[in-house]
């Protein structure tokens, strides 16, 4: 009867309402899960550009330190290569007094 097709249609539409709703719901509780999930990463890349940030400080501090280390070598291997060139000269000067000497005591 049209009564008991109305019914069974109305029993129909409930139970699709109820499955929307259950959608809806599990829709709401998976949107929330990706919106925490989206803070979460966005907090993480924000402490990891930080942590590249110190680190590329703390680079760019190792390197200038070295190369402070390397610039203060090779000033000490010029100064030493000019004390050597110094006294390599000064000993060539105290071997010719000491040849012009042994001239004048023949």
């Amino acid at each position: 009867t049209t009564v008991e097709t109305q019914e069974g249609r109305a029993r129909q539409l409930q139970a699709t309402i109820a499955e929307l709703r259950d959608d809806k719901e599990k829709t709401q509780q998976s949107l929330e899960a990706m919106k925490k999930a989206k803070e979460l990463a966005e907090t993480k890349g924000s402490e990891l550009q930080d942590e590249i940030e110190t680190l590329n400080g703390k680079l760019a501090d190792s390197g200038a330190a070295y190369n402070a280390q390397v610039a203060a070598a090779e000033k000490s291997s010029t100064e030493a290569a000019q004390k050597e060139a110094g006294l390599e000269n000064r000993i060539s000067e105290l071997k010719a007094d000491v040849a012009d000497w042994e001239k004048k005591d023949k």
